[in-house]
């Protein structure tokens, strides 16, 4: 959850439903964890924004913590690996001009 002095793009913050939430909500495990997961997944209007913002603060500093854009560490960490994994796909179908394996989503 992005706060007052967050890193992260503050247009879409004020929309964000995790504003009126408690910040302890986004830095837990288990039930809380699906909890705060709720909050941003069916709640939220600004899901993505705070998903794009995150990933990239996180790039920056190389840590990841928390619930932020409706994914946890682990799945916010699998998500750059995907990515990553596609643009190197993508690179060498343009240097072999064939098609590499189909990438899972």
């Amino acid at each position: 959850m992005p706060g007052s002095d967050s890193p992260l793009g503050r247009g879409w913050v004020m929309d964000a439903a995790c504003t009126s939430s408690d910040p302890d909500l986004f830095f837990t495990k288990g039930a809380e964890e699906t909890e705060a997961k709720r909050v941003c997944n069916v709640l939220c209007t600004v899901r993505e924004q705070c998903l794009e913002d995150i990933l990239r603060y996180e790039d920056r500093v190389g840590d990841r913590w928390g619930v932020a854009g409706g994914l946890d560490r682990r799945e916010r960490t699998a998500l750059v690996h995907q990515r990553r994994l596609l643009v190197h796909q993508r690179r060498l179908e343009a240097a072999t001009d064939e098609p590499a394996h189909e990438v899972p989503e």
